[in-house]
């Protein structure tokens, strides 16, 4: 019976422990993209991007 228990508390903190670094692994790859879009952004707000739209470089 105690062994029942122990894989019960085993299994218990196995699947805690995947589904805990499953959600670090979403969190890491969300905040990839966010810092690539707001590279992107300050690249087209600050960047080659706004210089080249300018009339004086035309």
């Amino acid at each position: 019976m105690v062994w029942l228990m122990l894989t019960f508390v085993v299994t218990l903190i196995a699947f805690t422990v995947y589904f805990d670094q499953s959600e670090k692994r979403k969190v890491k790859a969300n905040v990839a993209v966010k810092d690539h879009k707001a590279l992107e952004q300050e690249y087209y707000s600050r960047g080659t991007a706004n210089e080249s739209a300018k009339h004086e470089h035309f």
